[in-house]
């Protein structure tokens, strides 16, 4: 015998193709069951989350501040809408943006993102492709990068980090 044979380089076994429990019900009950099988776990859902939602009590300048996204899709890829801005009651918004991205995971806990960003505010306006990265880092830090390039052939970098520390089952401290 070669020393290939010895160390075990041959070629692998067939994939079966019979199934346990074809020895006890018919193929026509089979058949579906396979199919359905088949299907398994490519759920398409949706969510929408506000990361804030704030007031903030200024004598004389009350203002306001939110961060959200909805998004559709499974588990590979997601098309999501994300927003954030912030200003004073009683005036037009001092800093809005939005942002269509589509999302594919690259693991369990990453997601490659890209996708094109508006800026309503401030003035001028501006939109930018975007390329990113965004997922849960050990120890559960949530982190997020983009690389923006606007219509005006500006290039921006945006890094975020936030963590999670739970005091109670519903009082966090996320510090930022």
């Amino acid at each position: 015998p070669s020393a290939e044979a010895e160390v075990g380089i041959d070629a692998p076994p067939p994939v079966p193709t019979d199934h346990p429990a074809m020895k006890f019900f018919p193929a026509e009950r089979i058949e579906p069951a396979l199919k359905a099988l088949a299907h398994e776990g490519k759920i398409v859902t949706g969510g929408v989350f506000v990361d804030q939602l704030e007031y903030r009590a200024v004598k004389g300048a009350d203002g306001y501040g939110w961060k959200g996204q909805a998004w559709y899709g499974g588990d590979l890829n997601r098309v999501a809408i994300t927003t954030e801005g912030e200003g004073a009651f009683g005036h037009a918004a001092e800093r809005a943006e939005a942002s269509l991205l589509l999302r594919r995971a690259v693991g369990p806990w990453f997601n490659l993102e890209a996708g094109v960003r508006h800026d309503f505010r401030p003035d001028p306006q501006r939109t930018y492709a975007v390329i990113g990265v965004e997922g849960l880092a050990p120890y559960w830090f949530e982190l997020e990068g983009q690389l923006l390039v606007s219509n005006k052939g500006d290039v921006h970098a945006r890094l975020g980090a936030s963590y999670d520390q739970r005091i109670t089952q519903k009082l966090i401290l996320q510090p930022g």
